[in-house]
């Protein structure tokens, strides 16, 4: 689970998708931010593309959540981040999408 601490509110979230730089994946849309709060902030974005039902949704936040989570703790400079899935993430595999995942995430921030 992902702390509370590293969650971006939602003036933040707001912020992130007006001003932040876009980046794309296979599987995986990114826009991310540079803050000047010491820390990582993410969030997750789930459209009714991805799940009709609450319950799909949710199972694709929580799928996104650990995705970041796993990156997290290798990133260097604070930025704020979304993750947002495509809807071709349906079917696939957890390995095929921590793969992508992870190279979005290493190609567009910087690592230790």
């Amino acid at each position: 689970m992902l702390p509370k601490k590293h969650r971006l509110d939602a003036k933040e979230f707001s912020r992130t998708i007006e001003n932040g730089k876009s980046y794309s994946s296979k599987y995986f849309y990114l826009k991310i931010l540079r803050n000047d709060k010491g820390k990582t902030m993410v969030g997750v974005a789930v459209s009714k593309k991805l799940g009709k039902s609450a319950v799909h949704r949710s199972y694709y936040k929580r799928l996104l959540r650990h995705l970041l989570t796993k990156s997290l703790p290798g990133l260097r400079a604070p930025h704020n981040i979304i993750l947002t899935g495509k809807e071709n993430i349906k079917d696939k595999k957890f390995e095929e999408l921590e793969k992508d995942a992870g190279q979005l995430l290493q190609k567009t921030i910087p690592h230790q």
